[in-house]
């Protein structure tokens, strides 16, 4: 992590990743030469947070799993695809009904809390997620989520992988600009070209 001389006022930037099933988190603070995405184990390059809440037998306190071999707990609760659940407008049975709407905006605090030196949300200037495909009802939602967690709307922003693509290729060394770009994204057994 890049050490960064910063006050209380400086707004951060932030990117999550979101998906069914593993989001990750990137941040930008002033005088960072370039973003940094969160561990979820300090020193190593473990980046996916699975989408998930986990609270383990005889507690009342909900975690981010640190992984999926998690399920597994005897009497342990582990929540699955927040985000689709939430999208779809589920109610989550655990043992008492919840919208999974609620649990989806505790995950995401939850994540937004690895940022390291942010002390209160307030101090998001910008709030960008991705995912592979972006509907209506997902922007709403996510526009939403932000305002809950207290960014204004104006300040959420959200990307599909082409549109991502696009921001990023154009961002780069001129030199680098000069070639023709694909971005080829492979996830379990399916493979798309942008």
């Amino acid at each position: 992590m890049q050490k960064v001389q910063k006050s209380e006022q400086e707004e951060v930037y932030i990117g999550i990743d979101l998906g069914s099933e593993w989001t990750q988190i990137s941040y930008f603070w002033p005088g960072m030469k370039e973003p940094e995405t969160v561990s979820m184990v300090a020193g190593e390059q473990k980046y996916r947070i699975p989408t998930a809440l986990y609270r383990p037998a005889g507690s009342d306190t909900w975690y981010l799993p640190g992984s999926k071999s998690l399920k597994e707990e005897p009497d342990s609760l582990y929540l699955e695809d927040l985000w689709g659940k939430s999208l779809r407008g589920e109610t989550v049975r655990v043992p008492m009904a919840r919208g999974a709407k609620e649990l989806f905006l505790l995950f995401l605090r939850k994540v937004l809390r690895l940022v390291p030196e942010l002390t209160e949300f307030s101090q998001i200037r910008a709030l960008a997620f991705h995912m592979q495909e972006i509907s209506v009802d997902g922007v709403q939602l996510l526009k939403q989520m932000g305002l809950r967690i207290g960014v204004d709307i104006e300040r959420v922003f959200v990307y599909d992988d082409g549109e991502s693509f696009c921001h990023f290729a154009m961002n780069q060394e001129k030199d680098l600009k000069l070639h023709d770009m694909a971005l080829f994204v492979c996830e379990g057994r399916t493979a798309s070209a942008y």
